[in-house]
């Protein structure tokens, strides 16, 4: 039998809604967006993090001898914020 996530969350005899039902969908959809706006605030940290440090955002890799290319993997560096390509 192929159940269905409104099956899930309906009271199965009398088809209506009840206050856990409605919390519990609640409050999964916001864990779930609070859990996708930490990692993704998590990331851009992480990046900021490896660019100021000249490590290589790819692998880790330390740049500092080789900073327009990462030996490693081969990924070019990320430019700083604010440079030109003038």
């Amino acid at each position: 039998m192929l159940v269905t996530s409104a099956q899930l969350f309906l009271s199965y005899n009398q088809h209506e809604w009840h206050p856990i039902d409605f919390m519990l969908c609640c409050a999964m959809l916001l864990g779930t967006g609070t859990w996708a706006m930490t990692e993704r605030h998590r990331h851009r940290l992480e990046f900021q993090r490896r660019r100021a440090r000249w490590i290589c955002i790819n692998c880790g890799y330390d740049l500092r001898a080789t900073p327009d290319r990462c030996p490693e993997c081969g990924h070019a560096r990320a430019p700083a914020p604010g440079a030109s390509n003038a």
